[in-house]
């Protein structure tokens, strides 16, 4: 027998939650013999299920040695994006200034590129927003699959993302692996057993600039990202260009 279930079903966490699943069973069971279930009984067994696992996890909180391992979970989730798992942009921001470093160090350039899909609600109206969430999962991995280790891609908005690519050598290394990126964006998507092509506006801001800050730099990729809307979308801009 696996030792550490047994001990889990005799921890104290276990025994309480136990209690208070077997306290509103037998609630429910008295108020549906009395005649004041409304509703089907499954509709507050799935309430109760719920707040089982609400209790189990606040008494297991406070069991000594998990506290700290909970903290670390929450922080975890607080730094990802749920739909795609992709950092957020308060993840992303932290990778920005790890890139900045990174290029003074070793004297390099970091080019960082927003995309943003063009007229995500009009594709979530016409193909239902469960199959838009899917395109944007399909997109993220798409990105993922086209940086390098040393590259990050974020999740920042609904519709917008983020790549920052490091140690970028010249100009033409820039170019081609932005390039790829639009390339890649541009193989359909299958929705509904559609091929769908997407419109993507993106937005580039070359390191270093004038003004280095992690502000100033998504600032004017943001910048550079509306340029490229206003001309239509579809397109992209560099807010500047590359210092010889």
């Amino acid at each position: 027998m696996n030792l550490s279930k047994l001990k889990f079903f005799k921890s104290s966490q276990f025994s309480k939650t136990l209690s208070f699943v077997l306290f509103g069973v037998s609630v429910v069971s008295l108020l549906q013999i009395l005649g004041y279930v409304l509703l089907p009984v499954e509709f507050y067994s799935l309430i109760f299920i719920i707040l089982s696992i609400l209790v189990f996890f606040n008494f297991s909180a406070r069991e000594p040695g998990n506290l700290s391992a909970y903290s670390e979970v929450l922080n975890v989730l607080q730094l990802r994006d749920p739909l795609t798992q992709l950092p957020n942009h308060q993840l992303f921001l932290e990778h920005l200034e790890q890139g900045i470093s990174m290029a003074k160090r070793q004297k390099k350039y970091m080019m960082v590129i927003k995309l943003d899909i063009d007229k995500l609600s009009e594709l979530n109206k016409h193909y239902g927003y469960k199959n838009g969430d899917q395109v944007i999962r399909n997109l993220a991995m798409r990105l993922t699959d086209l940086t390098r280790e040393s590259d990050n891609v974020a999740r920042l908005s609904g519709n917008e993302f983020g790549l920052i690519l490091n140690l970028i050598e010249h100009d033409e290394e820039a170019d081609r692996a932005l390039q790829r990126v639009i390339e890649e964006m541009r193989t359909p998507f299958l929705i509904k057993n559609e091929d769908v092509v997407l419109n993507i506006s993106y937005g580039i801001c070359v390191y270093p600039t004038e003004q280095g800050t992690i502000e100033d730099i998504t600032q004017y990729a943001s910048m550079a990202l509306e340029s490229a809307k206003k001309m239509g979308g579809n397109t992209y801009k560099y807010f500047n260009s590359f210092k010889t």
